[in-house]
């Protein structure tokens, strides 16, 4: 009967332990409230700025990626039987991060020499000028 018994004791008392945990927020006590204006709270700003500006970023490249011509060669080096798929993922994967690489350092430069708004007007006309282009060749 004992058998039967220590697994109910040992889950109620896991239950009250993270009961306590949860009321009190950390099992040494309450813990303390983080000012917006501290050092802590200007870190935690700063971190939450970092991922809204990663998500930003990822979710761009991601969805301008899906489709591309990059894509459609991946499929096909993967589409080879004799292929391994882990190889093309790998070499694949190095490429894009070694083009965005590319990108990051170059773009770093001429923004020293060229202000963010000329750089948004420019590349806004290219990708216009690609598709005008890309819609009227035949």
């Amino acid at each position: 009967m004992k058998d039967k018994q220590e697994p109910f004791e040992t889950c109620s008392s896991f239950i009250v332990y993270r009961s306590s945990f949860a009321r009190n927020g950390s099992p040494y006590g309450p813990l303390p409230a983080v000012s917006r204006t501290g050092e802590l709270g200007l870190k935690l700003r700063k971190v939450r700025a970092m991922w809204r500006v990663f998500t930003t970023v990822f979710m761009t490249v991601f969805l301008a990626e899906i489709g591309d011509k990059t894509q459609l060669a991946t499929m096909l080096f993967s589409a080879e039987q004799p292929t391994n798929k882990w190889i093309v993922f790998a070499g694949s994967a190095s490429a894009l991060v070694l083009a965005a690489a590319i990108g990051v350092l170059v773009g770093g430069q001429i923004e020293r020499f060229v202000r963010p708004q000329t750089l948004k007007l420019i590349a806004g006309i290219g990708f216009i000028a690609i598709g005008l282009w890309t819609m009227l060749s035949r």
